[in-house]
C-alpha cells in the first residue's frame, strides 16, 4: 500500500485532520502484513471503512497482527469453527488452536461529549468519576456480545481455546487496572483471590462467575439485567476460555501506530491443562507483553487452580 492511498482511506473514514502524519506510523505495519500474506480480507475491510469506529477497529487488528507476527509466524486472519461467522484470529500453539475475537471499546458518549465541550470552551477538561459501574457493564456486555455462538462453537472441540480480546484504553479515562479486569471476568471472588478487598464492588457478578455460592437478590438482578443471556442459549463461561484486556502505548487515541500490552484473565469455570495454560500464556506474553510491569507476570493472574 502507498502512503497516498492510506491517507485517502483515513480521510474517507472521517479522520481528515493530521491524516498524513497518522498514516506514517501505520503504513510500515500494513506493508509488513502485506508482505507476509494472508491478510487480504483485513485490508479490504480497512479500505471499506466509512466511519471512525469501524476504521479504528481495523487499525487495532493491524497493530495486533503486526506485533504478534514479530514473535509467532502462524497467526491466521478470519478463521471458522463451523459457524456462520468468522473469528478474527487463529493462532496455533503446538497441538492447540487459539481463537481470538477482538473489540475496540470507546469512551461512552456522555463522557466523550463532556470532554469535547470542555476542551472547546477552556482548552482543557476535568471529569470526576465516582461510579465505575457503567464501564464494568459495558465491558461485560461486550465480552458477552463478542462471544456470540454465530462465531464460536458452544461445544469447544479438543485442542481448541477461545478468547475474547477487548481494547479498553479509552474507557474510565484510561484508568482501568487489573482489579477492574478481574471484577469483570470473575467477580468479587476473583478480586479477593488476587487483589485487595477495597477493590470489590457490591452486587457485581463476573461474566464467568459460576453459581458456586448463593447469589443475593441484587446479584441475581445483575445477572438477569446485565448478562441477559437468553435461556435457550449457552452461557459464554461454557465455551470461552478467557478474556484478553488490551492497552495501547502510547494511549493517545489519535495515533494509529502503537504497541499493545495485555492482561489475560482465564475462565476458571472451564478446565485447562496446567501445562497447556502456562505455555499459551507464556508465548502470548512474548508477543504482547504483560500490562502490569511492576507486578509479577506469573500466570496466577490468569486464574490458577
Amino acid at each position: 500500500m502507498k502512503l497516498d492511498e492510506l491517507v485517502q482511506i483515513i480521510e474517507n473514514a472521517g479522520g481528515c485532520e493530521w491524516a498524513q502524519e497518522s498514516a506514517v506510523d501505520l503504513l510500515p505495519k500494513i506493508n509488513h502484513l502485506e508482505a507476509t500474506g494472508g491478510f487480504e480480507k483485513l485490508f479490504k475491510q480497512l479500505r471499506q471503512a466509512k466511519e471512525p469506529g469501524d476504521f479504528r477497529g481495523r487499525v487495532l487488528e493491524v497493530n495486533f497482527a503486526g506485533q504478534f507476527l514479530k514473535y509467532h509466524g502462524n497467526l491466521r486472519y478470519e478463521a471458522k469453527q463451523g459457524r456462520p461467522g468468522d473469528i478474527d484470529f487463529c493462532w496455533q500453539v503446538n497441538d492447540h488452536k487459539v481463537f481470538i475475537e477482538m473489540k475496540l471499546l470507546q469512551e461512552d458518549q456522555k463522557t466523550k461529549a463532556q470532554i469535547q465541550s470542555q476542551t472547546m470552551q477552556r482548552g482543557v477538561f476535568f471529569i470526576c468519576r465516582d461510579n465505575d459501574h457503567i464501564d464494568i457493564v459495558r465491558l461485560q456486555r461486550d465480552i458477552i456480545n463478542k462471544a456470540t455462538i454465530k462465531k464460536f462453537d458452544p461445544v469447544p472441540k479438543p485442542g481448541t481455546l477461545n478468547f475474547v480480546a477487548i481494547d479498553l484504553t479509552e474507557i474510565e479515562l484510561g484508568m482501568v487496572d487489573l482489579s477492574d479486569c478481574l471484577l469483570a471476568v470473575g467477580g468479587n471472588p476473583l478480586v479477593l483471590q488476587y487483589g485487595h478487598h477495597s477493590h470489590t464492588v457490591s452486587d457485581v457478578v463476573g461474566v464467568f462467575e459460576s453459581k458456586t455460592r448463593p447469589f443475593s437478590p441484587a446479584e441475581l438482578a445483575w445477572v438477569r439485567e446485565i448478562h441477559a443471556i437468553p435461556n435457550d442459549q449457552p452461557h459464554p463461561r461454557d465455551y470461552i476460555h478467557g478474556v484478553i484486556f488490551l492497552n495501547r502505548s502510547p494511549a493517545n487515541k489519535a495515533l494509529l501506530g502503537y504497541e499493545l500490552r495485555a492482561r489475560l484473565i482465564i475462565n476458571q469455570h472451564l478446565p485447562i491443562e496446567r501445562s497447556v495454560l502456562d505455555q499459551v500464556i507464556g508465548e502470548f506474553y512474548k508477543a504482547i507483553p504483560f500490562a502490569d510491569a511492576k507486578q509479577t507476570q506469573r500466570s496466577e493472574y490468569a486464574g490458577s487452580r
